[in-house]
């Protein structure tokens, strides 16, 4: 394997096209370039609902200079990815196609959840200490474009991530309409933001808070040019400057635009965080070095470089707030835990026959974590009742896509439970998928966690499961006899379950 690796990572935002080149070797990630050009996709996109021929143009120079600066580099792995703005353009397609025809560079349309998952991915390239700070009581709020993302981390564990759907865009649309009606629009956005963040702000108050990162396009200009540039800004600075904007804000607005930024944007975000502070409660803010493009390419040293190891805590953060998220509407999430641990031997015994993917493996975790959900609004048909809370919800890393699979999964559970032959309909790779979860499912049949797989082996047309058991319970054997006929009629595969006294 050769020592030094180059990567390159390009990220098509609301108000900047960005690029990151870096060298890796040993562990150790030096930038060797790092590019921003500002181009308001977002504004256009919001406005018009589509990027213009003119704007396209201009999105297409700066990419051909990109390629340029990586070809130069002979940079041997680039990730492009768009985000909020190319994913809300109604001519996202036309826009896709023409980078492509024009640059050569294939541009991935990214969600947010997938997103962010990257970009807290990039925390342990970006901060020496981040065990510290995912082990003690750290909340992450990210404004963006298009919404605001809470992230809660305490005991190295991601605990929660949350979604509210209001974004700089927005705020700047509802401050223009409140400086139309009152003199007192800043308290009046205030306001505003406390309504639209107050189940968050309830749900962090009950959390013993130390940490509040504040992240966001327009976060680190706003700290050079008001707070020094400094990375950790005091609470009563924050609160200082706050009072003199509400007395009279022309200096704010003349520095924004001295330093070529919109200052309608850079405002709503300084109210905002001002917001969180007043919950969280705590002496600074705290100003985080992370970026999307980081992340990918961290996401890069990940896939490519076998390094799996490294972001080990990461890659399991969506598995945690998943399992939380269980718990929060009242599973019994010992079974859950168990139910994605036997499933988890299950698919690896089976990965290389059928050619599972990584895919296929987070799917099938969020789904044995989350399947039973439903319980709390449907006893009787909660498979059914899971499938549909989980299309309603934003699963942390996971695509629309991906959501829509892990809620089909739960569906098929319940079409298995129930003997429906229909289940065959489905797409292939699924029904594989609920055939393994079924089987898992029915090994914990009385939830009680007491018969456990210590191996599975394929062999032949029969896979074998080694139970460490001297007795298995009537509810498990029932159980497990649909499952395995079930399971049988979906691989081909007899199922022979070994008992280890």
């Amino acid at each position: 394997m050769k020592d030094v690796h180059l990567f390159g990572a390009i990220d098509i935002g609301s108000n900047a096209i960005k690029l990151k080149i870096v060298q890796w070797k040993a562990e150790v990630i030096t930038p060797l370039e790092e590019i921003s050009r500002g181009l308001e996709l977002g504004d256009e996109v919001f406005a018009l609902g589509v990027i213009s021929k003119e704007t396209l143009d201009e999105l297409v120079d700066i990419l051909q200079y990109f390629v340029r600066l990586l070809e130069e580099y002979k940079v041997e792995q680039t990730m492009s990815v768009a985000t909020a703005a190319l994913r809300n353009a109604a001519n996202r397609g036309l826009v896709l196609e023409t980078i492509r025809r024009k640059t050569a560079l294939e541009v991935m349309i990214i969600e947010d959840p997938v997103e962010k998952f990257l970009t807290y991915k990039s925390m342990k390239d970006r901060f020496e200490d981040f065990d510290r700070y995912r082990e003690q009581g750290t909340v992450f709020v990210e404004l963006t474009s298009s919404g605001c993302d809470i992230t809660f981390y305490r005991n190295n564990k991601m605990i929660r991530n949350d979604e509210i759907g209001i974004g700089s865009l927005n705020l700047k649309d509802i401050l223009s309409q409140f400086s139309r009606v009152t003199s007192h629009e800043l308290e009046a956005l205030e306001s505003y933001i406390h309504t639209k963040v107050d189940y968050m702000s309830n749900v962090l108050k009950k959390r013993h808070i130390k940490n509040y990162m504040a992240m966001g396009a327009q976060i680190n200009p706003m700290k050079d040019i008001f707070f020094h540039g400094e990375d950790r800004i005091r609470a009563k600075d924050y609160r200082s400057l706050y009072d003199q904007l509400i007395e009279e804000k022309t200096f704010f607005t003349e520095s924004c635009l001295e330093a070529g930024l919109d200052w309608q944007e850079v405002l709503v975000t300084f109210i905002f965080f001002k917001v969180f502070l007043d919950v969280l409660k705590v002496d600074e803010i705290s100003v985080p070095h992370l970026s999307l493009r980081d992340g990918l390419i961290a996401q890069m040293i990940d896939e490519s470089l076998s390094q799996a190891n490294l972001y080990r805590v990461f890659n399991e953060d969506p598995f945690s707030t998943s399992f939380q998220t269980a718990k929060r509407f009242g599973v019994h999430t010992s079974h859950a835990r168990h139910v994605e641990g036997s499933s988890l031997r299950i698919f690896e015994a089976l990965k290389s026959e059928f050619s599972f993917s990584g895919e296929d493996q987070r799917v099938l975790r969020h789904t044995a974590l989350l399947h039973e959900i439903g319980k709390s609004l449907d006893l009787r048909n909660y498979y059914y009742a899971s499938a549909s809370m989980i299309r309603g919800m934003r699963i942390f890393s996971l695509s629309t896509r991906q959501v829509e699979r892990v809620a089909r999964l739960c569906d098929m559970l319940g079409m298995m439970a129930a003997g429906n032959v229909e289940v065959f309909t489905q797409p292939q790779e699924d029904l594989r998928l609920s055939a393994i979860l079924s089987l898992g499912d029915a090994l914990d049949a009385p939830k009680d966690q007491l018969l456990r797989i210590q191996d599975v082996r394929l062999k032949g047309d029969i896979l074998h499961l080694y139970i460490r058991t001297k007795f298995i319970a009537p509810l498990i054997e029932e159980s497990l006899i649909s499952a395995e006929k079930m399971f049988e009629n979906v691989y081909g595969l007899g199922i022979q379950v070994e008992m280890i006294a």
